[in-house]
């Protein structure tokens, strides 16, 4: 009776320690897993920039349908620049004789911007008039982007100059009201808060000297709210510094 106690005992034993062997294995491969996914986005990133800075700019969001209409433009706004470019992977170099190149490269990029226009567009296209309408908000936007860029322009001195399009997909919140025309009829309608996914575009021409980087800019959003398309343009020339990530 007692060998087989002891038996059982030593058995059991021998059964927990199997038990935690492969407890702690599993742990060890989840710890190993999320340990690679973090290497692979940290290398994924690294060596990217984040661009801040200040910038003025001019947006004019229209919302359309057949008969029905409204445009509003901000006449003219200081916004934060917020730009995060990923490392660029070349596709071409091309050597010049003063020792500068061209490049043709791929990355990514990421922005967040503020929408706040309150003049209503009447009987211009570019100079708004307040009514008392008015729609705010803001969007996010990531894009892959090809970039052309050439430099130094100096020998010596850190200065290039590039242009960039990049197309992508934006997510866009905003609200308030807008005078809508409907044929010769006009009325005041509410613009509804609810994020809205759209198409998101973006020509950049940017001189950089060092980390100081001079951005002209030319964005557009596309995509459809409350039953109609819906368009924003934002022109902008801002001056951002440039950070290391």
């Amino acid at each position: 009776m007692r060998s087989s106690l002891i038996l059982l005992c030593v058995g059991g034993l021998g059964l927990s320690s199997l038990t935690f062997a492969a407890s702690d294995a599993a742990v060890g491969t989840v710890s190993t897993s999320a340990l690679e996914g973090i290497k692979a986005v940290d290398a994924l990133f690294n060596g990217s920039e984040l661009q801040l800075g200040l910038q003025a700019q001019q947006g004019t969001l229209t919302l359309a349908r057949a008969g029905d209409r409204t445009q509003l433009t901000d006449n003219g706004s200081l916004a934060l620049l917020a730009t995060v470019n990923s490392p660029a992977h070349p596709w071409f170099d091309w050597g010049m004789s003063d020792g500068g190149h061209v490049r043709l490269a791929f990355d990514w990029m990421a922005t967040a911007n503020i929408l706040g226009v309150h003049e209503q567009l009447l009987g211009s296209a570019t100079s708004g008039s307040n009514i008392g309408t008015g729609v705010t908000g803001g969007y996010i936007a990531a894009a892959p982007r090809l970039r052309l860029s050439m430099g130094p322009l100096y020998a010596g001195r850190p200065i290039y100059w590039s242009y960039s399009l990049a197309l992508g997909a934006a997510v866009l919140d905003d609200h308030g009201t807008a005078q809508f025309n409907q044929g010769s009829a006009a009325y005041v309608a509410a613009v509804r808060g609810e994020p809205v996914l759209t198409e998101y575009m973006d020509n950049r021409w940017v001189l950089t000297t060092g980390r100081w980087n001079t951005v002209f800019s030319a964005e557009y959003l596309a995509g459809r709210q409350q039953g109609y398309g819906l368009n924003y343009y934002n022109f902008s020339v801002g001056l951002a510094y440039a950070l290391g990530l």
